[in-house]
């Protein structure tokens, strides 16, 4: 792992992780990186962890939204496919948001 001025950067699946205490110093720098061209802000959470992590932050996260969309992109191999955790996701938030859910064609 990589590390410039206390950020430390990890590269996973063909994305770049940053990581930092400072939250908003990254996005506000990071716009400004020579070859950037959109970033994401993210939470990572563990598999086994995620059900858990959305019941507690879904008001937070999403709370008065009228629609939402769930896409999901996996690192490594595993059991399932992006498409069944678009559906787990989108089946946990169907249940605390009232929102419209919003499928691929």
């Amino acid at each position: 792992m990589n590390e410039v001025n206390g950020v430390k950067a990890e590269l996973f699946g063909g994305r770049i992780f940053p990581k930092c205490s400072d939250f908003d110093y990254v996005c506000r720098v990071l716009p400004y990186v020579f070859g950037i061209s959109y970033f994401a802000p993210c939470i990572r959470v563990k598999l086994k962890e995620l059900d858990d992590f959305i019941r507690s932050n879904v008001e937070n996260l999403l709370g008065g939204v009228e629609s939402f969309a769930v896409r999901a992109r996996r690192g490594g191999k595993h059991e399932f496919t992006s498409l069944d955790l678009e559906k787990r996701i989108g089946k946990l938030l169907l249940k605390h948001l009232d929102a419209e859910l919003i499928l691929k064609t």
